[in-house]
């Protein structure tokens, strides 16, 4: 939006913007690309559950959904992509009084909202949209993760807080970063947490301010890690995983939180053994230091730097027998 209010530039633009040398790009009329690098196919039917379109096979690209979120789509080109609903739901907002309301949704268009101030307004349905992200343009080339922050809340005149950046979140990434290996300008950080999904070749970093994002302008920032040179192919076959939060209620904020996998493919109710929640490969224990004792040999364990964090308090590392 900064960019196309300084430059004229489309937000929302035909796909053919990016692909004009792709002949089925020229008649899409219903699919729009946000920027250069999101795609949308929109359910344009009542009650479809799923949609057609098309992705430029030139480029590569992944899923940004709730549903599959972080895998890299194979097929290219024309597609059935599911798009289900996920049943009633609905959200909490706030009316200011001092104005009169009128509703714009399908369900009661034109309506005016007689009840102001805070109300629970119905979501009868939540359709999955397909989304997906371009990460490589038509050679061949990858896409830099680039772009401009305007950040304006609407009200304030001077003095804005401006949030600072704690989440980086990479599509693709080949291999098993090294925790504990994050640098900014070269001064090393702790506190950082790595989480990789081998199965997806998705790495999430998060650190509390790990940018402050106020001071940033006029220069940059370089962020740098070491990866182990292992190749991230190794997701775990369903029947030898391990399940990371054996408890009740497992969640994905929670999975993450233990450095360990979380599975949103597999379904579940057919196969209510699988974890949700997984321990990644290479967890546990690495040997760091072998010795002989006299004529018996000696071993030094260390607690692997990229596997699961122990939800039953800190590792005994090292350990030596």
């Amino acid at each position: 939006m900064f960019e196309a209010s300084l430059n004229g530039a489309t937000v929302a633009r035909p796909v053919f913007f990016e692909f004009r040398d792709d002949p089925n790009t020229h008649e899409l009329s219903h699919q729009i690309m946000w920027g250069s690098a999101l795609l949308f196919v929109p359910v344009v039917y009542e009650g479809a559950e799923s949609v057609k379109g098309y992705l430029p096979p030139s480029a590569t690209w992944y899923s940004i959904r709730d549903i599959d979120y972080g895998y890299r789509i194979v097929k290219t080109g024309w597609s059935t992509f599911a798009a289900p609903t996920t049943g009633a739901q609905s959200v909490k907002g706030y009316l200011p009084p001092s104005a009169t309301w009128y509703s714009i949704r399908d369900v009661d268009y034109g309506y005016r909202i007689v009840k102001t101030g805070w109300s629970t307004f119905a979501a009868p349905t939540t359709v999955h949209i397909p989304v997906f992200i371009r990460a490589y343009d038509e050679n061949g080339n990858a896409l830099p993760a680039h772009g401009q922050l305007f950040w304006d809340d609407g009200e304030t005149l001077s003095g804005l807080k401006v949030p600072p950046l704690e989440i980086i979140d990479i599509l693709g990434y080949e291999f098993r970063p090294d925790s504990g290996s994050m640098k900014i300008n070269d001064a090393s950080i702790s506190e950082v947490l790595f989480n990789y999904e081998p199965k997806t070749k998705r790495l999430l970093i998060r650190k509390h301010e790990l940018l402050n994002l106020a001071t940033a302008r006029g220069h940059s920032d370089a962020l740098r890690w070491t990866h182990s040179g292992e190749r991230g192919d190794d997701a775990v076959p369903i029947g030898e995983r391990v399940d990371c939060n054996p408890s009740p209620g497992a969640s994905q904020q929670m999975c993450l939180q233990h450095n360990c996998i979380w599975d949103g493919i597999t379904d579940h109710d057919s196969n209510p053994t699988v974890p949700l929640c997984y321990v990644p490969p290479n967890s546990g224990y690495i040997i760091t230091k072998k010795m002989n004792y006299g004529s018996y040999p000696k071993l030094a364990l260390s607690s692997a730097p990229y596997g699961a964090t122990n939800p039953y308090g800190a590792n005994i590392s090292p350990i030596t027998f």
